[in-house]
């Protein structure tokens, strides 16, 4: 499903997908937060870096910062380069040509954004990195862009009738009505109220409560998890904000126009876990959540995957 063979070479290029979002990057097979720390020396305890250019990066220790416009910056390049190779990695491949397969947020996916993401990710078509004193080389032969939460639900699901979409990220949700499989563009709506913003209130929260720096790791398993069983005063934070914020994004939901009795409404993302452990939206019939975290990186590649057996 993922080898096609690039004009005037015999060398097989392979599809590799990596879904860029401001929580976690996401490939067919893995997934890491988010977040990137470059140094100009070997790190001294940390040794699961990547080495690129002369520099040593270590992923996924923390999420970064909320960014709109993810080429405005290195970050996405570092941990999209990463991400290729830890794919290369767990597929126990050295050297690959690859096509590269990404997306971008539903309201984003016009010809000039899918142009510039294009551009940013080729910026050097020939990549060699060093992981786990391995050494990988890989040429970015093509990069393929499709829209986010879309790919996650395209081939998977009988689209017929009137469906919806609410991808919750970490930065914003993207909301999209699809009829008879066809996207209806006017239904496009991006809301920057992501599972940052339930984090970030539940931190301020937890900080102010106990005069000291709580950091997320200390209550994402309860929002992964949900609180059932467990109590205590961290547990009542993140059972009361997140309870609020489910029912917010619930409400912006149907405010973009879900008829629970009419449509099929397709939740994707880390926001749904979230609605998942702290509301009651699980139980409408017609309300499917997505929880594979890889499912739009899957998504892309099989759309890359149908783009090549269509040129065949």
């Amino acid at each position: 499903m993922d080898v096609k063979c690039i004009q005037g070479d015999k060398t097989p290029a392979t599809i590799i997908a990596v879904d860029n979002g401001n929580g976690n990057t996401k490939t067919e097979h893995l997934h890491f937060k988010s977040g990137v720390d470059v140094y100009m020396q070997e790190p001294t305890l940390n040794k699961d870096y990547f080495l690129i250019d002369g520099k040593y990066y270590v992923v996924g220790e923390s999420h970064m910062t909320y960014q709109g416009d993810k080429t405005n910056s290195d970050e996405c390049y570092i941990l999209t380069m990463a991400a290729i190779t830890m794919e290369l990695e767990y597929r126990q491949m050295t050297t690959a040509q690859i096509i590269l397969s990404v997306g971008l947020p539903l309201g984003w996916c016009g010809k000039d954004k899918k142009e510039e993401l294009k551009t940013y990710m080729l910026r050097s078509r020939s990549v060699d990195v060093m992981h786990h004193d391995m050494n990988y080389h890989f040429e970015i032969v093509d990069v393929d862009v499709y829209p986010q939460g879309f790919a996650a639900i395209c081939g998977r699901y009988a689209m017929n009738g009137i469906n919806m979409i609410a991808d919750i990220g970490n930065g914003t949700i993207n909301m999209m009505q699809i009829k008879d499989g066809i996207p209806k563009e006017s239904s496009i709506y991006t809301e920057k109220m992501g599972v940052a913003r339930c984090v970030d209130d539940i931190r301020k929260e937890l900080s102010e409560m106990y005069a000291d720096d709580v950091p997320e790791d200390m209550f994402e398993s309860y929002l992964i998890n949900g609180t059932a069983g467990k109590t205590g005063k961290v547990v009542d934070v993140v059972r009361r904000i997140a309870g609020s914020y489910s029912e917010e994004v619930i409400k912006r939901i149907y405010s973009y126009g879900f008829k629970e009795d009419l449509m099929t409404l397709y939740i994707i993302g880390g926001g749904g876990r979230i609605l998942k452990n702290f509301s009651e939206f699980w139980k409408i019939p017609r309300v499917i959540f997505i929880d594979d975290i890889c499912a739009n990186a899957k998504g892309f590649a099989l759309l890359s995957s149908q783009k090549i057996q269509r040129t065949k």
